[in-house]
């Protein structure tokens, strides 16, 4: 396992130029403390230089093995120490290896003997680019650390979505779908027709949850279709007691949401409102632009000896996965007075 930041050749080339300047000091001072010819300096400095360069990038293993831990400074820097007199002590043994070598190729130029002459200074900066590689390299692996805490917080925040939307389905779909198959066992005998009528509606409402279970967004517009299946089920089996108002205004079906953000609008209000009344009552369903927000009200009547104080379950898990989606951008308002239960929804939108 290489560096996360080596890539490939191309950032392999890109360390070796920026190792450049590094190569150039050090030859410099060698050339000043010896009095080495440009070609000696050359031969000696820039070989063992490159050499060094990859004994840096090896202390990435060296970090990978030896966490940082505060708590334990004092054997992290001997072990650190240890490690780069290992290092470096490998490094000036293949580095005179190889002045030995070019004084074999050529006798005359006195390679090992000006190396020798320069051992301190060989052994200073192989001391100080270790500890800058590990310097860097600590750097590197808490940027990852960083990152890979990031992915997990928004793994657990995406299952946090789905587990919501789940607990979402379970809270809506068994109610809704024991009444609707109550009623469609009752109109196979009496209205053959309105039960397949309701077939079909209840076919494609099912169908939209399966396609949008896994789904991040939604349009308006899809989002109304799937309410009007709902809607159109839950008018076979009411009757006349259920009226619908709905004002929706056409520059908002384009604008993407989170899916299934109004069918528990609409299960609340006819679950806990319209189904407990006698009579019925109208739902009022509205959807409008207003500022940078979508507005989305919905207005039922409600019985006050069985209303139902705060927000059901379905009403509760829409707040938590809008909370995950927009933060504290959306606004959710319930106002429940003695005739009405009013929810108003406001969530970020943009449209034309």
């Amino acid at each position: 396992m290489v560096p996360s930041y080596i890539k490939g050749p191309l950032s392999i080339l890109l360390i070796g130029v920026l190792w450049t300047p590094i190569v150039f000091s050090v030859g410099s001072l060698f050339f000043s403390f010896t009095d080495a010819s440009l070609a000696v300096t050359f031969w000696i400095v820039v070989p063992l230089l490159y050499l060094q360069l990859l004994f840096v990038l090896a202390t990435w293993y060296v970090c990978k093995s030896i966490p940082l831990d505060p708590k334990n400074f004092a054997n992290i820097l001997l072990r650190h120490l240890i490690s780069a007199l290992s290092m470096v002590s490998l490094w000036l043994l293949i580095s005179y290896g190889y002045t030995l070598l070019l004084n074999y190729i050529n006798p005359d130029a006195g390679y090992s003997s000006y190396f020798l002459d320069s051992i301190y200074l060989f052994t200073g900066v192989g001391f100080f680019l270790y500890f800058i590689g590990i310097l860097f390299h600590y750097t590197v692996l808490i940027q990852e650390q960083a990152q890979e805490t990031q992915e997990r917080l928004t793994r657990s925040e995406l299952t946090a979505r789905e587990a919501q939307l789940r607990a979402l389905h379970t809270s809506i779909n068994p109610h809704f779908l024991f009444n609707s198959l109550t009623a469609l066992s009752t109109l196979t005998t009496k209205d053959p027709g309105q039960a397949q009528k309701m077939s079909l509606q209840l076919s494609e409402f099912l169908r939209y949850n399966l396609r949008y279970e896994q789904k991040q967004f939604a349009t308006i517009s899809e989002e109304l279709e799937n309410i009007e299946n709902y809607l159109d089920i839950e008018q076979i089996r009411l009757g006349e007691r259920l009226v619908i108002d709905k004002d929706v205004d056409k520059t908002v079906l384009s604008v993407k949401t989170l899916p299934f953000i109004l069918l528990p609008l609409v299960e609340n209000a006819i679950k806990h409102g319209i189904q407990q009344q006698i009579e019925g009552g109208t739902l009022h369903f509205k959807i409008h632009p207003q500022n940078d927000y979508i507005w989305i009200q919905v207005c039922n009547p409600v019985d006050q000896a069985k209303a139902v104080e705060g927000m059901g379950l379905g009403l509760t898990t829409l707040k938590k996965r809008l909370f995950a989606e927009y933060g504290n951008r959306f606004k959710l308002k319930i106002d429940h007075n003695d005739s009405m239960f009013t929810v108003d929804l406001k969530i970020p939108g943009k449209w034309q």
